[in-house]
């Protein structure tokens, strides 16, 4: 569904929106990309959440930060890859509210509907496909930039498990950086 469509029938229907439909498809396109990104971030935290407490109960051979750093961060990415995350029927009202849905006459609202889901899933896909690219070379900028250590020494190291759990920690926080403040 694209922009013009929607930008169409509402200029068709002068009575659908007490809003400019300029003005409310591009205030419309605003709310559906914050949402969608901050969709997008927050999925992929929960993930790397998720497999850090995983970890956090396991334990194996020692390993240094920087040799988990550099397996997890790839094998996050790859999970990652696999479960993106896409918009459906019905999420709508979260992406751009029920009050300007509710407004719409039912022709209206289900050709809205579908271009908001069609929007929301571009902006999703263009940022997840960042947040997996991200997630797979941040290893080895964790060990560049000094933030895990490459020590390999048995009484200096921990479990595997333990350093994944770490450095799934990190990336929490950095995912938990990307995401809309108040959030």
């Amino acid at each position: 569904m694209s922009r013009e469509t929607v930008l169409t029938w509402l200029k068709e229907h002068p009575g659908a929106s007490d809003i400019d439909p300029e003005e409310l498809v591009a205030r419309l396109e605003g709310q559906i990309r914050e949402h969608a990104e901050a969709d997008a971030w927050h999925a992929a935290k929960a993930h790397v959440e998720d497999r850090m407490h995983e970890w956090e109960q396991r334990w194996g051979y020692h390993s240094s930060e920087a040799y988990a750093a550099k397996q997890v961060c790839p094998e996050l990415a790859d999970e990652l890859r696999r479960m993106e995350p896409h918009f459906e029927k019905g999420d709508e009202p979260h992406l751009v509210g029920e009050k300007v849905l509710a407004n719409l006459e039912p022709e209206g609202r289900a050709l809205v509907e579908e271009w908001v889901r069609d929007v929301a899933n571009e902006v999703e896909h263009k940022i997840w496909q960042e947040i997996v690219t991200y997630t797979r070379g941040r290893g080895a900028g964790l060990v560049k930039e000094g933030k895990v250590s490459s020590d390999t020494d048995y009484d200096h190291t921990a479990a595997y498990a333990q350093q994944a759990a770490r450095v799934a920690k990190i990336l929490v926080a950095e995912l938990d950086a990307h995401l809309p403040s108040g959030d």
